[in-house]
């Protein structure tokens, strides 16, 4: 990163709600497969900035592409179709935030992943070579094509398949499962187990998907339910 970037870089972190990562001690050392919610951009901000362990997020690909796809991305899909704000008002706050959004996807520097076809290729190319270099995958596998939702409705399967890639390579590693909350600030994570393993018991993409999405929704009951009386 470079001086500018890194000076960018300080100045969002300071405006940037501090974020306590509930359970990252416990993360071994090396790659790891991490999934959590979204909340818009609250939380890839949050993983960004606030968790200390050598990390790759993923983030739609548009937002890489340079300042035009972002524009378009914002104007025409994330304010719209994801944060409901009317078309001409999501035109508008696209045109003053994309420079902005553009220098900050610069300084995360994140995986740009693909729905399909030989570009999916690139992100799981990208992927392995971050796992070789033992850092860990954070991916927000969230549906939000209807919007963002505080109990995610439905996961796509990104993170089945980028494991199931690196598996086939002989690679194997921990799926961490995680829930962030914006209103506290807070991330929980649990350690699902190694990927083979959850593989074994679920041996397809959708059946594996649903049970992470499951295994996400009782860390966010978890956090809600009132501690125990002595």
């Amino acid at each position: 990163m470079n001086a500018f970037l890194a000076c960018y870089n300080g100045i969002i972190k300071f405006f940037t709600k501090k974020t306590k990562f509930i359970g990252e001690e416990n993360l071994k050392e090396g790659p790891a497969l991490i999934i959590s919610n979204h909340e818009a951009a609250a939380g890839p901000l949050a993983w960004h900035f606030f968790f200390k362990h050598d990390k790759k997020l993923w983030a739609t690909h548009e937002m890489t592409e340079g300042l035009k796809a972002v524009f378009r991305y914002l104007a025409y899909n994330y304010f719209p179709r994801k944060r409901h704000v009317p078309g001409w008002l999501s035109v508008a706050i696209a045109f003053v935030a994309c420079p902005f959004v553009n220098l900050i996807m610069k300084c995360m520097d994140p995986i740009p992943t693909y729905s399909e076809g030989s570009l999916l290729l690139t992100t799981f190319r990208k992927s392995h070579a971050a796992v070789r270099e033992g850092k860990k995958i954070v991916i927000f596998p969230e549906d939000s094509s209807e919007g963002y939702s505080e109990r995610p409705n439905a996961f796509l399967d990104g993170v089945a398949a980028l494991g199931h890639s690196l598996m086939k390579k002989g690679y194997d590693m921990p799926v961490v499962v995680s829930y962030f909350d914006k209103k506290s600030r807070t991330v929980i994570m649990r350690e699902e187990g190694l990927f083979t393993e959850l593989w074994t018991k679920y041996p397809d993409r959708k059946l594996l998907t649903e049970a992470l999405r499951q295994s996400m929704l009782k860390l966010e009951e978890n956090r809600k339910r009132p501690p125990e009386r002595p």
